[in-house]
């Protein structure tokens, strides 16, 4: 990536994440968009069947609302820097601050150490993009020997449930679009499809499953991303459930998770006491104020 990615919040919001070092994955359910997360099961089978992408080699659509029942939890970026509209809307109405996150590293650091992968994308706002995003996704799956369907048919099953949760996570409406919104995310059911499915795998297969399965292992004192871990807290849009990132998981990397920090034109925070604040939780970005001005 060489993108820049802000989630504009609140300052309260940024000194809970510094002090408490965690970062919330809040439902994205009750998002800003009343028609989020409409595409259904069946309209989405309906997009691989228009657009002529079996990938099942014969075998029956397994896709169906019994197989993702709930939403995924996830936080918003968008490469607007210093924008108006954004600072309204999300960044305690010109008094909060933009904070760049490094996705990358965030991604790659939890991938090397605990093999655990959020989902990260742009959000896919009209129909031609939709339609790409599916396409490119089903297709993936259209390349696996055939064997892979006989003997590993659980795997092959967690691949399309993760495409259909991937296309509802990212999917808005078009009226949306202004805002350039990406989406760093998971979805708890389909990671504890995988957990179980996994476990159930292994102890079927013993040593013939291939050497990343055998070695996963849920850690519930490291990785709280089961829905039975979920929390709840009074956000923005109300009461919400959310799933935490323990930031101390980077250890003395932690600091290189965030960039930089943007204060709101209306923010009246000292850029000092900020920055002695954020050297003394271990973090040392740089620290700015918007450009915009307000009357």
């Amino acid at each position: 990536m060489e993108k820049s990615y802000f989630h504009y919040t609140s300052l309260k919001c940024l000194y809970s994440i510094i002090s408490n070092s965690e970062l919330w994955f809040a439902n994205l359910k009750n998002s800003n968009d009343p028609n989020e997360f409409s595409l259904s099961c069946e309209e989405y089978n309906d997009y691989i069947e228009e657009l002529n992408i079996n990938p099942y080699h014969g075998y029956p659509m397994i896709l169906t609302n019994n197989n993702v029942l709930k939403y995924p939890y996830g936080i918003s970026f968008t490469t607007l820097n210093d924008n108006l509209s954004q600072w309204e809307r999300y960044g305690d109405d010109l008094k909060g601050v933009a904070i760049e996150f490094d996705i990358d590293f965030l991604q790659s650091y939890l991938d090397k150490k605990f093999n655990f992968k959020f989902d990260f994308g742009s959000v896919k706002y009209d129909e031609v993009e939709k339609i790409e995003f599916i396409n490119n996704k089903v297709s993936e799956i259209k390349d696996v020997p055939n064997y892979i369907y006989k003997l590993h048919w659980p795997i092959y099953a967690i691949y399309f449930i993760m495409h259909f949760a991937q296309a509802r996570a990212l999917f808005k409406s078009l009226s949306f679009c202004a805002e350039n919104e990406y989406r760093l995310f998971f979805d708890p059911k389909e990671y504890e499809f995988y957990h179980n499915t996994i476990l159930q795998f292994k102890e079927i297969n013993g040593n013939s499953v291939e050497e990343s399965i055998r070695d996963y292992n849920y850690n519930k004192e490291i990785i709280h991303f089961l829905e039975q871990d979920k929390k709840f807290a009074l956000m923005r849009s109300g009461i919400n459930s959310y799933l935490p990132l323990n930031l101390n998981l980077f250890g003395e990397e932690k600091g290189s998770l965030v960039k930089q920090i943007v204060l709101g034109p209306k923010c009246t925070q000292s850029i000092d006491e900020l920055k002695e604040f954020l050297l003394a939780n271990g973090y040392e970005p740089s620290v700015s104020r918007s450009k915009i001005q307000i009357m």
